[in-house]
């Protein structure tokens, strides 16, 4: 191999390759493996070994920051609660659909074939999916969950010292996913009328412009206001600003039905676009959260971008087979959506009747209710009662919380807890 060396001033040597140089290493030249190839010049001492360079604690790795912020996932295993703090699906109508699954035939096909990876990766369910939604499966990336999804979306589009805007409130989560590539949040502020939280299309508008933002997280339904961006709204703005990306994080997705058909086709189709990535789950309304499954609907040229920060090998062929049963139990659609309406009702007409409680009107499993201060400390006094929910903080206000719905014998027993409560 030939080398030129030259001498520096503190007795080291400099060698520049002409060709890839092997560094040397205390093990025999011998052994095959043990030379490490590199392309780049080397400053050392020759026959020295290389040693890793030291790293300060709190240092950042490579291009992303990972020693600061993050997200804490709430407790979960909560023994002898009911949890109505994690939007869980709780209707009946998750449990019947779960039992009609025929879960003895799934685990046997899995059984047979757990030495080998997941047939064709995720195309059985993207398959599916696509034919759901009568879109092309070329659109659709599947990821172990929504918000990993968000945060390939967010890697993928974000660089650093860009911003991205976000609702205020919404899900603090959304907070972590900028940290480790040092980009910028900025959000957007909701319209409170009393009644329910209210998206302004001119005001997300107004701070795109003020902000430059490379990027809208739009939460619709939003966590934990329950309220929806109207489509129509959501349209102008893709189309107003083209130069800005929008996410909308449509989780909650599925328990009101929110378009219409023609609505619903025309929000996919504005997937054509290359500034709309539309992400969904199967987490919320498919009753499915264990199985960790989110997927975007986005342009064919974004989705094969995502598509390399996927699982390599696929998703494991059973979760894949109980989406595609769930996806496919129409029954299990309408029954949801039917008892959703009706729970939804219940607990806002009877949260309304109690004094110094303000139901806000939700289209998501989860009910945002404020409190004039005489309820302080509710979600403590009803863990008493077997009850979990999760206390909110909007602008300052902690005077909020948040209840996830369930089937209605359970809401029957947390009203009269409340009213129990009320009483003392």
């Amino acid at each position: 191999m030939k080398t030129q060396t030259a001498q520096s001033t503190n007795g080291t040597a400099v060698i520049t390759p002409e060709q890839p140089v092997t560094r040397h290493t205390p093990f025999p030249e011998s052994l095959p493996g043990y030379g490490i190839v590199s392309h780049r010049p080397f400053v050392g001492r020759i026959n020295e070994p290389v040693r890793p360079a030291k790293r300060i604690p709190g240092e950042k790795s490579g291009a992303l920051r990972l020693d600061q912020g993050g997200y804490a996932s709430p407790l979960s295993d909560l023994k002898g609660l009911t949890p109505l703090h994690l939007n869980e699906n709780l209707f009946a109508a998750a449990k019947a659909a779960t039992d009609r699954l025929s879960l003895a035939d799934m685990l046997e096909t899995v059984r047979q074939n757990l030495h080998s990876y997941p047939n064709s990766g995720v195309k059985h369910l993207q398959d599916a999916i696509a034919a759901e939604l009568d879109v092309t499966a070329e659109k659709i990336v599947i990821a172990p969950g929504s918000a990993a999804l968000l945060r390939d979306i967010v890697l993928y589009l974000l660089k650093k010292g860009e911003t991205m805007l976000v609702p205020a409130p919404s899900w603090s989560f959304y907070n972590s996913l900028v940290e480790p590539i040092e980009a910028q949040i900025d959000t957007f502020p909701l319209l409170n009328d009393g009644y329910s939280f209210v998206y302004d299309r001119r005001l997300i508008a107004a701070k795109i412009e003020a902000s430059r933002a490379k990027v809208v997280l739009i939460c619709s339904p939003n966590n934990p206001t329950g309220n929806v961006l109207p489509l129509p709204d959501f349209l102008w703005l893709a189309r107003t600003y083209p130069h800005v990306d929008f996410i909308f994080d449509e989780a909650y997705y599925g328990f009101h039905d929110n378009y219409t058909a023609v609505q619903e086709k025309e929000l996919l189709a504005c997937t054509n676009r290359r500034n709309v990535f539309i992400v969904r789950t199967f987490s919320k309304f498919y009753g499915l959260a264990n199985l960790r499954l989110g997927f975007v609907i986005c342009s064919e040229t974004d989705a094969r971008n995502l598509q390399k920060l996927a699982p390599v090998f696929g998703l494991p062929s059973l979760d894949q087979a109980i989406a595609i049963h769930r996806l496919a139990d129409k029954k299990f659609h309408a029954e949801m959506q039917l008892e959703f309406a009706e729970v939804n009702t219940y607990v806002y007409t009877a949260l309304r009747q109690i004094p110094g409680l303000i139901p806000y009107q939700t289209r998501a499993n989860f009910i945002l209710v404020q409190h004039d201060g005489r309820w302080a400390g509710l979600e403590d006094r009803l863990l008493t009662f077997g009850f979990k929910i999760k206390r909110e903080t909007i602008k300052g206000d902690h005077r909020y919380f948040r209840i996830t719905l369930a089937d209605m014998a359970t809401m029957q027993k947390l009203m009269a807890a409340i009213h129990q409560l009320a009483g003392r």
